[in-house]
Parts: C-alpha cells; structure tokens; sequence
C-alpha cells in the first residue's frame, strides 16, 4: 500500500511541475509582442514563477503544520484548486 501511495503522490508531483513549466511557457509567448523576448523579459517571468510558487509552498506548509486533522488540508487543497479552475 505504501508504495502505490508513494507512485501517485510522485505522479502528482511530476504532472504539476509539468504544467507549471508549461504555463511559464505560456506566458512568456504571450508577453513577447508587447515586451520582446530578451534574456530580461525571460528573467522576470522565471523570478514571478519562482517567487510565488516559493510563497505558496511555505504558506501551504505553515497551514499543514497547523491544521487539527489532515482532512482540513486536503478539502483546503482542493478548494483551493476548483477557485483557480473555475476562474481560468
């Protein structure tokens, strides 16, 4: 049991890394009429990616470190996840 939870949890992982990376793609396409397609513009967009998937990450942890039952955290996560589907 242990090891079909550690496969799908590096699933998980490894298909958000995924499209992450494809939506920094993205936008750097989308950015590049207006504001070119140098090393600064690449630059800045890799920084914004970068800094608030950091944000994220350590206001996820600090909510999982105090949340009463792991079932708060994961309704939270998926909450979370059907507000950002649903506005995209």
């Amino acid at each position: 049991m242990a090891k079909k939870s550690a496969l799908w949890s590096y699933s998980i992982a490894g298909w958000s890394g995924f499209y992450v990376m494809l939506v920094e793609l993205l936008s750097g396409r989308l950015i590049a009429p207006s504001f070119g397609s140098s090393i600064y513009v690449w630059g800045s967009v890799i920084f914004v990616f970068m800094l608030g998937l950091a944000i994220g990450y350590l206001l996820g942890g600090i909510y999982c470190e105090r949340a009463e039952h792991r079932a708060d955290a994961i309704v939270r996560h998926f909450d979370s996840g059907f507000h950002v589907r649903c506005r995209a």
